[in-house]
């Protein structure tokens, strides 16, 4: 495996899945991480072991909040479940272990930045997981997202579900790389590929209103990472943007889940079920 740059944000996430959940793949992914990143990995660990002593302590409804990881993933997959059996379509698929769990016989394809995912398909290929596929995506690209459409999906015999976790809260409302153009564009792929698929994501549920989620997010955003989060408004905003692409949407409810999550217990079960909404899955589907 090329020691080439993986985000921070995604070493992140793959350090929280494996110290505090029991997520399938999510040691086996951040071990691989170690032997190649030893540096940010140590890193990422240091300060999560820090976060254990000290932040744990002094506040431990807002670390709490570090279950929105594993939160988001099972709303996804909960959402994933009402669509059925489905092809999928992963955007900044990352260093996820969703596709890894997917040997079913339906297409699977993971999707990212050129660099990520040469990697990620070399962590899967040493899993044993021969069932994905792989492809460079640039999501703001209609002709690039097409493509991969006309490669995987031409005649589908299934509905497509395009799927992405932590992805679109980085961009703006509108402009060239926005929120707006990523949803248009998965729009015309889904009128052309998959009139009945559906569109899933948790990204459109952080608000402006600094709730304890938000404010921990922001904290290793801006801090940690230099990195700058846009959430919307409201459900509202978030709801008429999709109508506005051509979409008819809904948030998914997800309080039935916080029981199950395997990271429970780490945190304070409350906090957890307080912060659920902030990581409710909406599913989209094409308007009539």
């Amino acid at each position: 495996m090329q020691k080439s740059q993986i985000s921070r944000t995604a070493l992140t996430c793959a350090a929280l899945r494996a110290r505090y959940t029991e997520m399938p793949f999510a040691r086996e992914i951040f071990g691989y991480l170690q032997s190649y990143h030893p540096a940010g990995t140590r890193a990422i660990s240091s300060m999560l072991a820090f976060g254990d002593i000290a932040f744990r302590r002094v506040s431990p409804n807002r670390y709490s909040q570090l279950a929105y990881v594993e939160g988001r993933y099972c709303s996804t997959s909960d959402a994933l479940s009402r669509v059925g059996a489905c092809h999928i379509l992963e955007i900044a698929s990352g260093l996820s272990p969703r596709g890894l769990c997917f040997d079913n016989g339906r297409v699977y394809v993971e999707s990212d930045l050129p660099d990520i995912i040469s990697q990620k398909k070399e962590i899967a290929l040493q899993l044993g997981a021969k069932h994905l596929h792989f492809k460079a995506l640039n999501p703001f690209d209609l002709e690039s997202l097409l493509s991969v459409g006309r490669e995987f999906f031409q005649d589908s015999d299934l509905p497509i579900a395009i799927v992405h976790e932590g992805f679109l809260g980085y961009f703006p409302d509108s402009g060239k790389y926005s929120k707006r153009t990523a949803i248009r564009n998965f729009r015309i792929f889904l009128q052309e590929f998959s009139p009945n698929g559906a569109y899933i994501t948790p990204d459109l549920t952080f608000r402006k209103k600094k709730s304890p989620a938000l404010k921990l997010l922001g904290f290793l955003a801006s801090s940690i990472y230099r990195i700058r989060l846009y959430p919307f408004e409201d459900d509202k905003a978030a709801l008429t943007l999709l109508k506005e692409e051509g979409f008819s949407a809904e948030f998914l409810p997800n309080s039935h889940l916080i029981q199950n999550l395997s990271c429970l217990k780490n945190f304070r079960h409350a906090a957890v079920s307080a912060a659920a909404h902030e990581y409710r899955a909406c599913l989209a589907r094409l308007s009539c």
